[in-house]
C-alpha cells in the first residue's frame, strides 16, 4: 500500500486474577466491563452462609459497592 501509513497497534495483555491484584492498589479507579468506572478500595472477607471468602471491594458514586468474589 503506497503512501499509507501502518498504525502501531497495541494490544491488550489479558487480565488475570493475579495480575491485576498485583498491578492495582487501594484508591485506584478501575472499570468493570458491566458497571463502569469505579474506585477500587481493597480486598475484604465476608462470611456468607458460614463460609468466610474474599472479596474484591468497588465503590461507585453515592453508597453503590459492588463485592466481587476473588477466585484464586
Amino acid at each position: 500500500m503506497v503512501g499509507q501509513k501502518r498504525r502501531n497497534i497495541q494490544r491488550r495483555k489479558p487480565v488475570t486474577p493475579a495480575s491485576f491484584l498485583a498491578e492495582v492498589n487501594p484508591g485506584d479507579y478501575v472499570v468493570h466491563q458491566e458497571h463502569g468506572i469505579g474506585r477500587f478500595e481493597g480486598l475484604v472477607k465476608m462470611n456468607l452462609t458460614g463460609v468466610e471468602r474474599e472479596y474484591l471491594l468497588i465503590h461507585y458514586a453515592g453508597t453503590d459497592k459492588l463485592y466481587i468474589r476473588r477466585t484464586s
